[in-house]
């Protein structure tokens, strides 16, 4: 029933964002993973559409919700319908990697400008290629690996294990912290794959043994929690990193007695502090104000100020705007938002620096800056 009542609810929100559409100077569609395996994501991104900004220097300004039940295919072929039949001058989306490069690459082709809460990687940006229509408000994991590294020396851990889950995640990982661990004089005294699955694993044993100063896990879900403890178990009472991909407050409750010692770089929407954007994201959603959910207000950050650089250059027709809300969304500069300062170029349509990062550890209240 409760499913029911929220599946009516979402509905009565598309139609009455479809009515107020023919009335609106920009139309921007949003598809989000509402159903299907990441819909725990996308419905704590959901509640930010509500409060993306709907006037902006008065123009107004509606949004298109779209639910691509976690479906790459289907993220694409709404993509295309928003696009196509409801002429949208841009589109945030989606919730998941997959999605997100979807709508991208589909994107490309006929102009339309792409901002995704995911963490896309975006590729070459140049002229002709799909990221050069495609910016995205999730830090990078060299931007996150660069913080672990950074609070590695800063408390004198230089000898390290790494241990990854086997796939493109890990390896991802790899590149980025195998290769700042190196440039940075870091020591990875031994680097392991390990299947996400109930197996026994050998390696915690051969990790305890080894006595590293510390442990580099990269996983998620279940894996990350399960790599904890597996760990403590094996007698490794050491400091353990894990990645941004643990911050998440299921990971949190399952760690509970065995999270000391335990942190992950995340955003700084993990923790309630700070002022301006931060404060105004906090106070509009109270509750649901959720790290995942700071990516979409970023989006409508960015959107409120490509509207404004982009004014005076767009065209009446559709691949005008399209075109000039691209170019104001490059010309961004020092805008601050909920998980750093947003500063884009032709050569960065992500645009965040170290200070999207912080290094956190969970305890019994909730979530608070590592030591």
């Amino acid at each position: 029933m409760l499913h029911q009542r929220a599946a009516r609810g979402l509905i009565c929100a598309v139609l009455c964002v479809l009515a107020t559409s023919a009335r609106a100077d920009i139309v921007v569609g949003v598809v989000l993973s509402l159903s299907g395996p990441a819909a725990p994501v996308g419905r704590a991104q959901a509640p930010v559409v509500d409060h993306l900004p709907r006037q902006v220097d008065g123009e107004a300004v509606a949004y298109l919700v779209r639910d691509d039940a976690s479906d790459p295919a289907q993220a694409r072929a709404l993509a295309i319908d928003l696009a196509d039949a409801a002429s949208v001058d841009l589109i945030i989306g989606s919730t998941t990697v997959a999605s997100s490069h979807e709508i991208v690459n589909a994107m490309a082709g006929r102009g339309v400008p792409v901002i995704t809460p995911s963490a896309l990687e975006l590729g070459r940006i140049q002229p002709g290629a799909a990221g050069y229509w495609a910016f995205r408000t999730a830090p990078d994991p060299w931007l996150m690996a660069n913080g672990v590294v950074a609070h590695l020396l800063a408390h004198g851990r230089r000898r390290l294990a790494f241990v990854a889950i086997d796939g493109p995640y890990g390896d991802l990982w790899w590149s980025a912290f195998g290769t700042l661990a190196e440039t940075r004089g870091l020591e990875v005294e031994s680097f392991r794959r390990f299947d996400a699955g109930p197996a026994a694993w050998p390696w915690p044993s051969a990790v305890a043994r080894e006595s590293p100063d510390a442990v580099m896990v990269v996983a998620a879900g279940s894996a990350a929690v399960a790599a904890v403890q597996a760990l403590r178990k094996a007698g490794f009472d050491g400091p353990i990193y894990q990645t941004n991909a643990a911050a998440v407050d299921a990971f949190r409750h399952a760690c509970q007695g065995q999270c000391k010692d335990v942190m992950m770089p995340a955003s700084p929407a993990r923790l309630a502090e700070g002022e301006g954007a931060g404060a105004r994201f906090r106070s509009q959603l109270g509750p649901a104000a959720t790290a995942f959910g700071g990516y979409v207000w970023d989006a409508g950050i960015l959107l409120e100020e490509a509207l404004r650089r982009s004014r005076a250059t767009r065209m009446a027709d559709a691949a005008g705007t399209r075109q000039a809300l691209r170019n104001g969304l490059e010309s961004v500069r020092s805008l601050s938002g909920v998980n750093g300062v947003f500063s884009m170029s032709a050569g960065d349509h992500v645009g965040l620096d170290q200070r999207a990062v912080i290094l956190v550890t969970p305890d019994e209240n909730g979530w608070k800056r590592a030591d």
